[in-house]
Parts: C-alpha cells; sequence; structure tokens
C-alpha cells in the first residue's frame, strides 16, 4: 500500500514492506514521515489500527489497537494530533 511523505526520519529507500497483522485497507503518513498509520481488517479482531513507526533505520510496527468493527478510510487532523 503506498504511502507519500516528506521524512526527517533520514529514509533511505523510497519504497519499504512491513508484515501487518491483518489486511490493510488505508495508511496515513504523518506530516515528518516517521508514522504511518494503516486501518488493518480481519486482524484477530474484526479490524483494528497499526502504528507503523521509523526505528534503527527501518519501519516496524510499534502497536497495534484492536478495534470492534472493521476500520475503512484514516485521516488526521490538520495539525496533526488526532487521527
Amino acid at each position: 500500500m503506498p504511502v507519500q511523505a516528506q521524512s526527517s526520519c533520514h529514509v533511505t529507500q523510497a519504497n519499504v514492506r512491513v508484515t501487518l497483522p491483518g489486511r490493510p485497507h488505508a495508511a496515513v503518513a504523518s506530516a515528518d514521515g516517521c508514522s504511518i498509520f494503516v486501518s488493518l481488517q480481519n486482524s484477530p479482531n474484526p479490524g483494528s489500527i497499526a502504528l507503523v513507526a521509523f526505528h534503527d533505520g527501518t519501519y516496524v510496527v510499534r502497536n497495534t489497537t484492536p478495534l470492534k468493527i472493521q476500520p475503512a478510510g484514516l485521516a488526521l487532523t490538520h495539525d496533526g494530533k488526532l487521527l
């Protein structure tokens, strides 16, 4: 799932692969490109939101938040404080 972001995290690759615990539906990157939020369907729960963050030179799943429903699209507020 392609996501474009300006990165201050010193990413050296334009494309990376991350194994996710479900089927990705939508993704949105933080303004600095250091974090990507991914809505997941058919994860262990009906759905979840994964936080994929840049760490030690690569992107890794840092956290998942289970949901009682299957999520769809994602959006960050203009100030990047709320998902």
